[in-house]
């Protein structure tokens, strides 16, 4: 007998969709270059409106035990700017390298993880919150209720 339902995943999906985007909020490091805040108008990191913000989502699939959510960036439009977010991109490996020389310099963009660092400050919660939900719906269960 199973007591993971559809309920207790969209309660973590929903869970760890608003700790994203609350992530996002945070304003993450590392600051950004002087030159994207002269360019967007904002050192808000990961915000130039609020299309990453708006495009976290979660998904919840079963078949039939199976029970499948999946959190994050799931349009692939906005997915293509958040990943580098995510992981930073290289200098070396920049679009459109130009000649400029710019010595001891790492990153083109830092990694400002957001997703991947949600997930680990969470994780103990979400772990907690299922054993909660389980107990609870096996003294409902067996009680019968």
């Amino acid at each position: 007998m199973i007591f993971m339902n559809e309920n207790i995943a969209e309660s973590i999906g929903m869970f760890l969709e608003n700790k994203i985007r609350e992530k996002i909020l945070s304003n993450v490091p590392p600051p950004n270059a002087e030159s994207t805040i002269k360019r967007k108008g904002s050192s808000h990191t990961l915000i130039d409106d609020s299309t990453l913000l708006e495009s976290v989502t979660h998904i919840v699939e079963t078949d039939g035990e199976d029970i499948k959510i999946t959190i994050g960036i799931l349009d692939p439009e906005v997915a293509e700017y958040a990943a580098p977010n995510e992981h930073g991109v290289a200098w070396d490996n920049r679009p459109k390298k130009g000649t400029e020389n710019t010595p001891g310099r790492e990153w083109f963009i830092p990694p400002r993880s957001f997703i991947r660092s949600t997930f680990d400050e969470e994780y103990e919660n979400v772990l907690a919150d299922i054993e909660k939900q389980i107990v609870t719906n096996v003294k409902a269960k067996l009680s019968g209720k």
